[in-house]
């Protein structure tokens, strides 16, 4: 007989039903609607995601830099491709931009001034790739060598133009940047 069981041949076909009753009754209990307006749990950006690296300081273009921890695009950022029909994107616009941490440094990005489902995050790869989130964790990651790395995503935004508050968190410190989507913050 191999290491594998199937469910008729432990008998645990009436068990699975009963659990799945007991889950099913605990969860509908007192319930509330979900929907996708709501304000996404926090993400994980995997270290093997990194696409790039940088000695020394990152190229300039990413001139932005908050808490000597991530440096970014100035902005104002471009808007592209639209979410696809049925994803956690859908309704959103995709403005891509990388995102450069320093290596081995661990750094949380917080959207603050938004509603919910009006913009998301999404650099990668993602822990959990079908869920966006308001608030993105990354690192440590190792550079290799390399001062700086370099993440491949950006952000989902329902609006355009419109302006978008990062909290970045670093060393136990807190900064805000904010950043343009197909126009310049006021």
């Amino acid at each position: 007989m191999s290491h594998r069981t199937t469910l008729h041949q432990s008998g645990a076909w009436g068990v699975l039903a009963v659990v799945v009753s007991v889950v099913a009754a605990a969860c509908t209990a007192g319930s509330t609607t979900t929907t996708t307006a709501m304000i996404p749990p926090a993400n994980r950006v995997e270290c093997s995601g990194v696409i790039d690296a940088y000695e020394g300081s990152p190229d300039p273009f990413f001139s932005l830099r908050v808490l000597d921890a991530i440096a970014l695009e100035p902005g104002p950022l471009d808007v592209g491709r639209e979410g696809e029909p049925g994803t956690p994107y859908d309704g959103l616009r995709f403005a891509k931009f990388g995102l450069i941490i320093r290596a081995d440094r661990t750094v949380t990005l917080k959207i603050v001034d938004v509603e919910p489902g009006e913009a998301v995050m999404e650099w990668g790869p993602l822990e959990d790739p079908d869920r966006p989130a308001t608030r993105i964790d990354v690192g440590p990651c190792p550079g290799d060598g390399a001062d700086w790395i370099v993440f491949s995503g950006g952000l989902w935004v329902s609006d355009d133009p419109t302006c978008v508050t990062l909290a970045v968190t670093a060393g136990g410190r807190t900064e805000q940047v904010r950043l343009g989507v197909e126009a310049p913050c006021p």
